[in-house]
Formats: C-alpha cells, sequence, structure tokens
C-alpha cells in the first residue's frame, strides 16, 4: 500500500514538473524564472490535550516554483508547489506526515550587490492539494482535517547570489525561511510550517 502511494506521489510530482516546463515556455521572455529546492520543514502543533511525551522532528520535501511575470519592476508573480513534512514520535510509536500544497506568490527583488546578490521577501497563498498521514500501520486522508485544509498564508524571507551567462540566461542559488499560517482554521488545534528552503534558480 505505501509503495503505490509513493508511486502515485512520483506520478504527481513528475505531472507537476511537465506543467511548471509548460508554463515556463510559455511566458518565455516575461520575465521568467523557475526554481527548485529542498524544504526542511518542522511542525509547530498546539493542543489543549497533546501529550508532552510528543516528539516532532523535521523531515526534508521538496518545493517548485515558477515565476510567470512582473506586476512592477522587480516585483514578480507566479506558482508554487511545496512539500510541508513531518515525523512525529510517542514512546514506541511513529507517525509520519507527507503533504502537498499548491498555490501562488508575490515576491519582491531588492538587489544588494550589482545585482549578484539578492533579497527576497515573498508570500505565498497555498491550499492543500493533498496529504496522508501514516500511523499505528493505518493510512489516513488528511483532506478532511482543519488544520492541513483551507487556505494557508506563507510570509518568507529569503537572499539569492546569483551569476549571469548571458543577457537573458541566469543561475542562482538561494536561502529562504517561511512560517506559513492557517488563515481558516478556527478549531482547537493549531498547526504551523516553519521551513528552511535551499534552492537553485534557472532565469530565462
Amino acid at each position: 500500500m505505501v509503495k503505490h502511494l509513493q508511486q502515485n506521489l512520483l506520478k504527481m510530482i513528475k505531472k507537476t514538473l511537465f506543467s511548471i516546463v509548460f508554463l515556463s515556455c510559455y511566458a518565455y521572455g516575461q520575465e521568467t524564472y523557475f526554481e527548485v529546492g529542498v524544504n526542511n520543514t518542522s511542525y509547530d502543533y498546539t493542543y489543549q490535550s497533546t501529550n508532552n511525551d510528543f516528539e516532532l522532528d523535521p523531515s526534508p520535501g521538496i518545493f517548485l516554483r515558477v515565476g510567470i511575470g512582473e506586476l512592477l519592476p522587480n516585483l514578480n508573480y507566479g506558482l508554487s508547489y511545496h512539500q510541508f513534512n513531518s515525523i512525529g514520535r510517542l514512546y514506541e510509536d511513529t507517525f509520519e506526515w507527507n503533504t502537498n500544497y499548491v498555490g501562488g506568490f508575490l515576491q519582491f527583488d531588492y538587489p544588494l550587490m550589482s545585482n549578484k546578490l539578492i533579497l527576497t521577501p515573498a508570500t505565498e497563498i497555498l491550499t492543500l492539494f493533498s496529504g496522508k498521514q501514516f500511523s499505528f500501520g493505518e493510512i489516513y486522508t488528511l483532506g478532511e482535517e482543519p488544520e492541513f485544509t483551507g487556505l494557508w498564508v506563507s510570509p518568507r524571507l529569503g537572499i539569492l547570489y546569483k551569476v549571469d551567462f548571458s543577457n537573458y540566461i541566469s543561475l542562482g542559488v538561494g536561502y529562504n525561511f517561511s512560517i506559513s499560517l492557517n488563515a481558516t482554521n478556527s478549531t482547537d488545534e493549531s498547526l504551523i510550517f516553519n521551513s528552511h528552503q535551499l534552492s537553485i534558480k534557472f532565469d530565462l
């Protein structure tokens, strides 16, 4: 069963990659860029009856962003995909959460050093596309859990170093820190995603 889920997730990632490449080609010449990297996410979970012995550990996932245009000079927008994953432990039992979020972003690029070093504050709006919880030998769908679903607001701050290969193509490496908050959850369960991101960015 787990293997089948992994295969489905791989297929979904491939479809997402294809969609982003397609959008990149469609938007070529309109300040297009493609950014891919790793999310190392920790969950900040709050609930009145939470056991103090319950431990939550960070877990890696991937993220993809494609910039598809500019609203104003240095203010760009695009589409994004994130995996916010985590592992939990309670005594001898292990819990695992694998999630897939999709949405869009608005980002401002502030040059610091001759357009080589760039500060990249941004905000993303995300929603759960799919998610699974693995615990006690069972698999649970997160699509009906209000602490995971709804509308998420994800402010982030990053820094990017890029090298220009021509007037049209550049390559950059970056680091971001983001905090994702559920803006529509009104239950007693509170969940926040804290993510450290390492990325590679291709400007077209």
